[in-house]
């Protein structure tokens, strides 16, 4: 976070500095924060949205609208996010410049077993994890929220809820 849009755009500078510095042949901006700074980069880049549509703010959908003017290529993980982008951005979207890139985690296999109550498969505890930035935007509540349901579907096994991740 900047304490100020002057803050910010300095960051964005430093950021442009370093980059051209290194005389990189290729950007790569994972995230929509620091897309500001293709306008001052020498080499071409390329920004990969890893934010749900739902969850974007105001800024997150200026930054881009501004990716898809300035920056070569746009990565989404689904097409699911990109179809929200272009309905979003409308004119502004550029498809000729998207790329799908889903996540590298083949969900034929890592995919959850069917449960019902009393099904001696599950060994106790059920554990469940999630690692990810301490931040409101990864919206730890709902997971909460969803194993507090899981632990009602059967009361008589045990159940732990691992978190790991650096944040405010």
């Amino acid at each position: 976070r900047h304490d100020s849009f002057f803050s910010y755009l300095s960051f964005i500078n430093q950021i442009a500095k370093q980059i051209n510095t290194s005389s990189s042949s290729l950007t790569l901006f994972h995230g929509l924060s620091c897309v500001p700074a293709s306008l001052l980069i020498k080499s071409p880049s390329i920004v990969r949205d890893t934010q749900n549509s739902e969850l974007k703010t105001v800024t997150d959908w200026f930054l881009l609208l501004f990716a898809n003017l300035f920056c070569s290529r746009l990565i989404y993980l689904t097409t699911l996010s990109a179809s929200a982008a272009h309905q979003k951005l409308k004119l502004f979207y550029r498809k000729s410049k998207v790329s799908i890139i889903p996540n590298p985690v083949d969900n034929t296999i890592f995919k959850p077993a069917a449960y019902s109550s009393g099904d001696s498969t599950f060994k106790s505890p059920i554990k469940l994890g999630m690692v990810s930035r301490l931040q409101p935007i990864k919206d730890h509540r709902t997971l909460l929220d969803g194993f507090y349901l899981l632990s009602t579907l059967d009361p008589s096994r045990d159940y732990e809820l691992h978190i790991a991740g650096e944040g405010p």
